[in-house]
């Protein structure tokens, strides 16, 4: 096994025990066919570093029986996503199982919670995602108090911001906490510029492109590159005027 800088030996057989994802590559190749194997890079990494460290660190946890105890002194805040986000791609099913159990019952507290929400997010996961909101909707007030949760809030797509915002349960003492929160939501969104959709499929929405015909889908693509072609000549004339008209004005 490697990964961009390192060299790993490993025995197949404890390696696959653990890992799906090297099982099914093991399982396409021969043994004398068989390429030294390339660790997958995590992927959406937020700019965050992806350590060999952590190949390391799943690799002692498999030959340790899968044993999450002997790396769990290893395991902080700070290297817990780039962790779960190695398991992930190398589809570890118990680690991730294990890592789940830690972050819920070690690592979840009010300093925490909007980070591990924001992973949750990014890896549906589930089980983190449920405890970090039950968290965030306890200690609310004293989440918004700390200015990188604040900034984690403004993250957030309007429907997780509102699935907490309107839970009974919010523990909101001040209410200005709520309106400086969601003026600030409210500013940010609008200096986003709003992303158009890209293809047929993206404007009608996954519910609705599941239920049309082909017939219906290479209609409305064709449409869709149809409309795409004259916005695209609208905009290429427009430009032709305004070169033009700079032209005359010298």
């Amino acid at each position: 096994m490697y990964t961009f800088y390192y060299l790993f030996r490993a025995h197949r057989l404890i390696v696959a025990s653990g890992s799906r994802y090297m099982l099914e590559v093991f399982m396409k190749y021969s043994v004398e066919d068989l390429p030294r194997v390339r660790v997958p890079y995590p992927f959406n990494q937020k700019n965050e570093l992806h350590s060999d460290d952590q190949v390391s660190r799943i690799l002692k946890y498999l030959y340790a029986n899968q044993n999450i105890n002997v790396i769990r002194d290893e395991i902080n805040d700070e290297n817990f996503y780039s962790l779960y986000a190695q398991a992930h791609s190398l589809s570890c099913e118990r680690l991730l199982d294990d890592l789940r159990e830690l972050a819920v019952t070690s690592l979840l507290n009010d300093k925490t919670a909007m980070k591990l929400y924001l992973d949750a997010i990014e890896h549906q996961d589930k089980k983190i995602l449920k405890a970090c909101t039950l968290v965030i909707i306890e200690r609310f007030e004293e989440i918004c108090a700390q200015e990188a949760n604040t900034e984690h809030l403004l993250e957030l797509d309007i429907k997780n911001l509102l699935s907490i915002l309107k839970s009974d349960k919010l523990n909101l003492v001040n209410e200005v906490t709520l309106v400086e929160l969601v003026k600030a939501y409210t500013e940010l969104r609008d200096k986003i510029p709003k992303k158009l959709p890209q293809s047929a499929e993206e404007r009608a929405g996954p519910e609705l492109w599941a239920l049309l015909t082909e017939d219906e889908k290479k209609n409305r693509t064709a449409i869709f590159k149809e409309e795409e072609e004259k916005l695209q000549s609208g905009k290429q004339q427009l430009q032709l005027k305004t070169k033009i008209k700079q032209q005359i004005s010298f």
